[in-house]
């Protein structure tokens, strides 16, 4: 699949994901609080790919601590198999975001 841009491609991988949803709420959020003028348009010239992974980075950081979390709490000895069912679901999740955040760091990385 031949993309026209690199976001073009990073948005077409996100999209996948529960992550994508927030993203586009921060990104509109951002929109309606920021300062610059509605008619300056960012181009990919002008998206800084070191910003971008290091972000990405702090992100996966970020949820490698929420499984170390739910790894701790299941460890737990009186824990009900349906609060073991939920700790999964979790982990899945959040494993899912971080291959995801991988994913576009491995894009970002091939540009």
């Amino acid at each position: 699949m031949m993309f026209a841009t690199p976001t073009a491609m990073l948005e077409q991988t996100l999209k996948s994901s529960r992550l994508y949803s927030q993203m586009q709420k921060l990104h509109v959020d951002f929109h309606a609080k920021s300062s610059i003028g509605s008619d300056m348009a960012f181009t990919d010239d002008e998206i800084d790919p070191i910003k971008v992974r290091t972000g990405l980075f702090a992100l996966i950081t970020a949820r490698l601590e929420d499984v170390h979390e739910v790894g701790v709490k299941g460890q737990a000895t009186k824990i009900g198999n349906q609060n073991i069912g939920d700790l999964i679901v979790d982990l899945r999740s959040m494993l899912d975001e971080i291959d995801i955040q991988i994913d576009a760091i491995d894009l970002l990385h091939d540009l």
